[in-house]
């Protein structure tokens, strides 16, 4: 079976990419309904949250695992940056 790891990554993968943020875009854009864009962004975070604080995301013994789970975070970041940037808002470089 899938370990707890494979399922998180799925599901974050599945959130960034499969769900699709332009396709998002493109239906709140369509349906003038900028809460579809806030309501995607919240599930990534969730999704992500729950991966982060899961794993390691840098792992010295498994430097292709850390360049993936790098990706990922970059990948998060991004969509994130830009979903906040659209509503208005400003993401926080740090807690």
């Amino acid at each position: 079976g899938e370990t707890l790891l494979q399922i998180l990554e799925q599901r974050l993968d599945n959130t960034v990419y499969r769900l699709g943020f332009a396709p998002t875009l493109e239906r709140a854009t369509r349906e003038r309904e900028p809460f579809e864009v806030a309501r995607y962004l919240n599930e990534l975070s969730a999704v992500f949250n729950a991966f982060y604080n899961a794993h390691q995301v840098i792992d010295a013994a498994d430097a292709p695992l850390s360049r993936a789970r790098l990706a990922l975070v970059g990948a998060t970041r991004g969509v994130l940056a830009t979903g906040l940037g659209l509503l208005g808002l400003t993401a926080l470089e740090t807690m």
